[in-house]
């Protein structure tokens, strides 16, 4: 073989190790050739992480490895070209998950918050009842206008509240409030109203009684209650038997953390039940003839949300003491645990999600379905329950679709969420249930 000849096999095997190291570096980072476009591309992949993780993965129709082990928390399917992928996920015994999801070059689309609901995992925990909640995991119910805590009888005919601590606030036909404590033996009530009554002549000198419109638990001790006249806002100490006016004239009130935040004709404001300080939050957003229904405070603490009588919800910053309309016929909100989303159910039927941090609606019942009669946050912050029709259903929140749902029940009447243990309670004629979410 002569001189020249073997130059040219050297550059051969040269141009051919260029050639093949380029493809291999070029594969390693994601580029394919697209045989519909003709050309090279750089691919893209779909990120998915579901409850329970032993579920299986469609692509396109096509069964894909479910990579979710005891050290991977999650599966992705990668060297997709850009396009549109139909993704179905599915598992003997619960309701399966679909999306159509867009892929595109050097980008993962990520869905880390996949729930299959399980089927027929409703379990029944007492018989049929006016009304409920539950301390601790069991039920304080409501029947016949008799409030029971399992063998006990609780003074009043509606419940108003229950602590973490185990007092319950509640309310006779006539308007008495009562305080019992559940964990007590004796099982003793206090008159709230009258006790009210009485400190706000001896304590603070005014005279007169006035009804109480609104009562909570303080939020560090519930043996303090915070109390709302259309007079004042007040702080009742059951044990120390005192009584402090935080404000006058308020229209609505929440507690939230160290915060006590109120609403009224002169502006949002706020008392910090430690520091027993008063801040401005921000000046009138209310009037007299459109006044305040409603108060929420998102979890973060920075966001505060006005519900007023003609439906108007106003998101208010506050840090920057901004306010923001968010929409109007609304009769219901509650922020996201994350408080990356402001939910809120209109009268005439829609309910929808104002994302907080990228503004922007999403739509949850595209077909103008009947009213939601009540809903709440999941724990994820990415799924909503609510009640439509005495239908229970569990609805996911993304802007990809479809958007998935599951019913859970029929015949429901009210509902509760433990987020601590992950069991929805629900009440229906045939009685009081129980569903854990994931099974």
């Amino acid at each position: 073989m002569s001189r020249g000849t073997r130059r040219i096999i050297f550059y051969l095997f040269v141009l051919l190790f260029i050639a093949v190291g380029t493809a291999v570096v070029s594969y390693s980072q994601g580029w394919r050739f697209d045989f519909k476009t003709g050309r090279f591309e750089k691919t893209g992949g779909i990120y998915l992480k579901i409850e329970p993780s032993d579920a299986v993965i469609d692509l396109d129709s096509k069964q894909v490895k479910n990579q979710s082990s005891i050290f991977q928390s999650g599966t992705l399917i990668s060297d997709l070209t850009k396009g549109k992928y139909a993704v179905e996920i599915s598992k003997d015994g619960y309701y399966s998950w679909e999306k159509n999801i867009d892929v595109e070059p050097g980008a993962a689309s990520v869905f880390d918050k996949i729930i299959l609901l399980p089927r027929d995992n409703a379990k029944k925990i007492d018989e049929a009842a006016d009304n409920f909640v539950i301390l601790e995991g069991k039920a304080v119910e409501t029947k016949g206008g008799v409030v029971t805590f399992g063998d006990k009888l609780v003074r009043g005919n509606k419940i108003v509240d229950v602590s973490l601590g185990g007092k319950i606030i509640t309310r006779s036909g006539s308007g008495t409030y009562y305080l019992t404590d559940l964990t007590a033996g004796d099982g003793a009530s206090l008159n709230v109203s009258t006790l009210f009554s009485n400190l706000k002549q001896s304590a603070l000198n005014l005279s007169g009684t006035v009804a109480i419109t609104a009562i909570d638990f303080h939020s560090f001790d519930d043996s303090r209650l915070v109390i709302e006249t259309a007079g004042g806002l007040y702080i009742l100490d059951t044990k120390n038997l005192s009584l402090e006016q935080v404000a006058s004239n308020p229209l609505a009130f929440t507690i939230s953390g160290d915060q006590l935040v109120w609403v009224g004709t002169d502006g949002v404001w706020s008392y910090n039940l430690i520091l027993r300080s008063v801040t401005q939050v921000s000046d009138t957003i209310v009037s007299a003839d459109n006044p305040a229904i409603g108060v929420g405070v998102s979890p973060s603490g920075s966001l505060i949300a006005i519900l007023q009588k003609s439906g108007r919800l106003t998101l208010v910053d506050y840090s920057a003491q901004s306010a923001t309309k968010i929409a109007d016929k609304v009769k219901e909100f509650a922020f996201s645990p994350n408080s990356h989303y402001l939910a809120y159910a209109d009268y005439d039927g829609p309910l929808v999600t104002y994302r907080i941090d990228q503004p922007g609606y999403i739509d949850l019942n595209p077909s103008k379905e009947s009213p939601v009669s009540d809903f709440g946050w999941y724990k994820d912050s990415a799924h909503l329950i609510a009640l439509r029709e005495g239908k229970l259903n569990f609805i996911e929140v993304d802007t990809s679709l479809p958007v998935n749902g599951a019913e859970i029940a029929r015949e429901v009447s009210e509902f509760y969420y433990d987020g601590s243990g992950d069991i929805l309670y629900y009440l229906s004629p045939t009685g009081l249930f129980s569903f854990s979410i994931v099974r």
